[in-house]
């Protein structure tokens, strides 16, 4: 498993190239016997669907694992080559380690230990390995949603240790751009018309949204971020005449898509009446609802239990801040659950995973699938 873990690392699947993992999952299920297929839109960003068949399918239980990986950052940061699948005092460093080539390896192993136990399941497990998750553009879930699979429930292998999440918040992304008018800065007779200026406006004025959702215990309160990426402007000496700016939006219980674009929008509608010179675009790039299943669900009990027996300890039920391919999946009516391999740093740099957690979640993984499948008498 360390020794997998460590090659899904060392593939730069960042944003891209989903495929070259994908194939490295196949051929390693293929060795022991559980065929997979290839399937999506792009070739370069394929996901990968496995099932391993049981003597029944009037139910199924799926794992899930995205196999991109969200961008390197300053590579001087880092301690060791972010590709290299560094293995140093029981941990794995590498972008991805944590989040979350090590849980792919986990679910990998776990069917494998299952089919080489040559336990019969009384359902089908399948196998989904996904593409684009960390945009939250969440392509290759939808993919598989609207054109593969259904299952009964889903446990995800998102690093989330010591907890487990049966809910997340939602997404909302969008480009917002500004206008303006160009000019030399040292002319006197000709005035521009400042579009960067005009964006420092407005992304104060979306950090002074207070969105309006529903309270619930569970849930984190709703989050946004302006400007997590702004560019503008062409040279030192030129009146900028337009900018664009990214947004984040974390939704909260009772969000939806309406309710924040209705937010937005009065907002803007406000600072447009302050300046009327204030031109703006937006662009959604991304949304995914916010999404919880209930605490007495089967796949919640079933996994709660596992864990226990395997760790020692009942997880802590909660809400992610964080989007997954869960939010999706939920959305879609199967119950769906995210418990995986420990670590730190995903997202930053340094980031590892603790090795010896991989064996214990795939356990978890297998145990689950025993349970909630059944196996036939």
């Amino acid at each position: 498993m360390i020794s997998f873990t460590q090659d899904l690392v060392k593939i730069n699947s960042v944003y891209n190239n989903e495929t070259k993992v994908c194939k490295l999952i196949k051929k390693k299920l293929t060795k022991y016997g559980i065929e997979s297929k290839l399937v999506g839109e792009d070739k370069n960003r394929l996901n990968l669907i496995a099932k391993i068949e049981g003597t029944s399918h009037k139910k199924s239980l799926m794992f899930n694992g995205h196999t991109d990986t969200v961008a390197v950052g300053d590579v001087s940061k880092w301690k060791y080559d972010p590709f290299s699948g560094k293995f140093v005092n029981g941990k794995i460093y590498g972008r991805g380690s944590h989040d979350m080539k090590s849980g792919v390896a986990a679910i990998v192993f776990a069917a494998i230990g299952l089919v080489e136990s040559k336990i019969k399941l009384n359902g089908d497990l399948i196998l989904a390995f996904t593409s684009d998750e960390e945009s939250g553009a969440h392509t290759g879930v939808k993919y598989l949603i609207k054109k593969t699979i259904k299952p009964n429930a889903c446990i995800i292998a998102e690093p989330e240790s010591k907890k487990m999440v049966i809910g997340n918040r939602g997404i909302y992304r969008f480009e917002i751009t500004t206008k303006g008018r160009t000019a030399h800065t040292g002319k006197v007779d000709k005035e521009g018309i400042n579009a960067v200026t005009k964006m420092a406006k407005v992304l104060l004025a979306l950090g002074k949204i207070k969105p309006h959702y529903v309270k619930h215990k569970m849930f984190p309160p709703p989050k946004i971020t302006p400007g997590t990426f702004v560019q503008g402007g062409v040279a030192i000496n030129i009146v900028p005449d337009t900018c664009s700016a990214l947004v984040d939006c974390r939704l909260s219980y009772g969000q939806t898509k309406k309710s924040i674009v209705a937010d937005i929008n009065k907002q803007l509608k406000k600072l447009k009446k302050k300046d009327r010179e204030l031109s703006i675009k937006i662009r959604e790039t991304a949304y995914s609802p916010p999404v919880i299943i209930n605490k007495n669900e089967k796949i919640v009990k079933i996994s709660s239990k596992n864990i226990k027996l395997i760790y020692g300890f009942k997880p802590k039920l909660i809400v992610s801040g964080a989007a997954t391919d869960g939010n999706f999946l939920t959305a879609a009516g199967i119950s769906t659950v995210v418990f995986g391999p420990e670590g730190n740093n995903a997202h930053s740099e340094n980031e590892f995973v603790i090795a010896n957690s991989i064996p214990k979640v795939s356990k978890v993984y297998a145990l689950s699938a025993i349970d909630f499948l059944s196996v036939k008498k």
